[in-house]
């Protein structure tokens, strides 16, 4: 167990953006989270978990209390049947180098995920999801340390509540579950999905039938990296908005002002809009930039600081865009990075 305590946080984050925590844990095992645990109980602190740290924004004043750093190690697999798989990952991993090593014994789910930043254990948080496909469709069960009674507890599937970037992990209860694995089911033989417009576009010569878990994770691995700005070269939380979610009746009267505005079929019969198309032919934003923070130019749905900006600025200019989509388009947009404060 590795106890530090005024320990800088931006550089645990891809915005790179934060001041410093009053304490901080590097857990690399259940006893050190039950320590760290116990700590915290014992000197009231308020915490957080910190994985790889794609999915949040520090305020520039740090946190005032314990950050939990989960490094758990380790992916194990276990067959089922002729095809079918259980993949257990512990929450320290990379998520990238999960989805590698799944492609890469021929399993069939993760394909699509590839390329995302972040670790295993945060995955859940936000049922992580790109290009038609979200963890939810494959992820069984979720391991859990209860901070309430310091004990390890498994959540089902469906005790996990997944929705659109949402899960039981965001609500107040969830504050008190840290994510130590997740257990995967996968398969050796499957279906490829292809559905998604940039993949369409890539294969549209090819019988889906032909293409392999391989295939489809190098091609998003290629789309990524030339639409997506890249975490090691410049600081971004990933998509900042959601992609917002709308009434069929709310849609109709978008597409009645704006009849190229796309669309996706959502639960309950609503309807997901594009916001990065949103932002970029609807409100004029695709370049936008005020200081030292803009919107990426091959991706508007990403806030990016090119050097020297505070989480004040990304906030205010976050701000800024949202008021100008809910002017030009009645919508409220909402945030998927996580402000931590």
């Amino acid at each position: 167990m590795k106890l530090e305590k005024n320990v800088p946080l931006a550089p645990y984050t891809t915005m790179r953006i934060g001041g410093n925590a009053d304490v901080f844990f590097h857990v690399e095992t259940l006893a050190d989270l039950a320590f760290a645990s116990k700590y915290i109980r014992e000197k009231k602190l308020a915490f957080f978990v910190l994985g790889g740290g794609s999915n949040v924004l520090i305020r520039d004043e740090g946190f005032h209390g314990a950050v939990i750093h989960p490094r758990l190690k380790g992916i194990k697999v276990k067959q089922l049947g002729s095809f079918r798989f259980k993949v257990e990952a512990a929450a320290g991993e990379r998520w990238d180098d999960l989805v590698a090593y799944t492609v890469g014994q021929g399993f069939y789910g993760l394909e699509n995920l590839s390329l995302i930043p972040g670790s295993v254990g945060a995955a859940p948080v936000q049922n992580i999801g790109a290009y038609g496909v979200e963890l939810k469709e494959t992820l069984e069960s979720v391991e859990i340390f209860d901070m309430n009674d310091g004990k390890i507890k498994v959540l089902s599937n469906e005790e996990c509540k997944f929705g659109y970037r949402d899960s039981i992990f965001k609500k107040p209860k969830g504050k008190y579950y840290i994510i130590t694995k997740i257990t995967l089911e996968l398969a050796s033989k499957g279906n490829i999905y292809i559905g998604y417009r940039d993949l369409m576009l890539r294969f549209k010569d090819v019988y889906s039938s032909k293409l392999t878990p391989k295939d489809i994770r190098e091609a998003v691995i290629d789309i990524r990296q030339k639409k997506l700005p890249d975490p090691t070269k410049i600081g971004t939380a990933g998509s900042f908005f959601k992609n917002p979610i709308v009434t069929k009746l709310q849609f109709q009267k978008l597409k009645m002002r704006f009849p190229a505005l796309p669309s996706f079929a959502a639960a309950g019969g609503k309807v997901k809009l594009p916001l990065a198309w949103i932002l970029d032919k609807i409100c004029g934003l695709g370049d936008y930039r005020e200081g030292n923070v803009g919107l990426y130019l091959h991706q508007p749905l990403n806030v990016v600081q090119y050097g020297d900006a505070t989480a004040i600025d990304v906030l205010r200019f976050a701000e800024r865009v949202a008021q100008i989509i809910e002017e030009k388009t009645s919508i409220k947009p909402q945030r998927e990075v996580r402000m931590v404060e």
